[in-house]
């Protein structure tokens, strides 16, 4: 091989380089914008399958997932969501697609604490909607009333 064949004229290396760098920023900044959709769409997921009081497992199962690994990095964003894979889950989960981008374009809203995604699972699961009711007026009887509790005495 000549070193006539490996000689780069200079002007074109610097342009290059600097498309190269450009490119790369770009594309950077496109990845991180996505990275966080994935991040947000898969707290929905989280947020959904906790409230329809189903496992990693048992979606991954529903899903002909061999193993839960994948609804794990869906729900932390380390793996994207495909339109026909969140379709799915949306059908398992009994809820529209719509509700995985609701709050998007809405500054970083934060997940529900874990105690109130519990509530809200066991509340669904009580088939009486007028039991479902009555917990529904005790939880505002004690949301309004913050007082603390009095101990009866000690005897």
């Amino acid at each position: 091989m000549s070193t006539a064949a490996l000689a780069i004229p200079s002007n074109k290396l610097k342009l290059d380089i600097y498309y190269s760098r450009d490119q790369a920023a770009r594309t950077h900044m496109t990845r991180r914008h996505l990275v966080a959709i994935d991040r947000f769409i898969g707290k929905r997921i989280r947020e959904r399958r906790m409230m329809s009081g189903l496992s990693q497992r048992e979606l991954a199962r529903r899903l002909g997932i061999p193993s839960q690994q994948m609804i794990y990095n869906y729900e932390r964003g380390y793996n994207a969501v495909s339109a026909g894979r969140l379709y799915e889950i949306a059908s398992i989960l009994s809820t529209p697609v719509d509700y995985f981008f609701e709050g998007l374009g809405a500054t970083e809203v934060s997940a529900p604490p874990a105690k109130l995604l519990s509530f809200m699972r066991c509340l669904s699961e009580i088939e009486s909607e007028a039991h479902q009711d009555a917990v529904s007026y005790l939880v505002r009887a004690l949301a309004i009333d913050q007082r603390p509790l009095s101990r009866a005495p000690r005897r």
